[in-house]
């Protein structure tokens, strides 16, 4: 995403950053976590009520498309925060936005994917995918073959849009959505289309959405 659709991204985290603190009950119930990857992957910004978050993370882009160490290491900090997390309050699943512009460049990212949404694991997020750019269909296809996991949902972009307009959309409707979403004081998440999601039974009365 270099040149221009990084910079989108920048722009609209920022955005978003600026929409769900504008709103004391929104912002008192969502809780957010920015990661990047490329040849490895990084944690931006650390799981975080909105009204604690300073700045958004400015992302940068380089190296390759390794899949599977974004997995991996989200994977690893959901084993961290949902624990710790669920001391003080009582967390609905994680949903995990997963914006790509490019198809995987390494080989076993799959098994890296359903390590991170088998369901026999306590807190085994939704993940929503937002392929952009290049994606082949191959790809997209391997997100719904997941036997084990809890399926992922693929927002498929309007091919006719440009990369960088893509990237807009994307973040705007997962921001629409959050924002509706709580301001509904709906029982799962919403996203336009895709199937609804969020696993009502994970947690009874959740107090705050990740």
């Amino acid at each position: 995403m270099a040149g221009d659709p990084i910079e989108v991204v920048n722009e609209n985290l920022a955005e978003m950053h600026r929409t769900l603190i504008s709103d004391p009950v929104i912002a008192d119930k969502c809780w957010m976590g920015v990661m990047s990857f490329s040849s490895l992957a990084s944690v931006e910004l650390p799981l975080s009520p909105p009204h604690q978050v300073l700045a958004m993370p400015q992302i940068d882009a380089e190296g390759i498309t390794n899949y599977g160490r974004a997995f991996s290491l989200v994977k690893s900090q959901i084993d961290i925060d949902l624990p710790r997390l669920s001391q003080t309050h009582r967390p609905l699943r994680p949903v995990v936005f997963f914006l790509t512009d490019g198809s995987p460049s390494d080989a076993t990212w799959k098994a890296d994917l359903e390590k991170l949404v088998d369901a026999s694991e306590t807190y085994a997020p939704t993940l929503v995918v937002f392929p952009v750019g290049d994606v082949d269909e191959s790809t997209i296809s391997e997100f719904a073959n997941v036997p084990n996991g809890i399926t992922p949902q693929v927002l498929r972009m309007d091919t006719s849009i440009s990369l960088t307009e893509s990237v807009r959309r994307a973040i705007q409707s997962i921001t629409s959505s959050v924002v509706n979403t709580l301001r509904n004081d709906d029982a799962f998440l919403s996203i336009d289309g895709v199937d609804p999601i969020i696993d009502p039974d994970f947690s009874a009365n959740p107090d705050e959405w990740i």
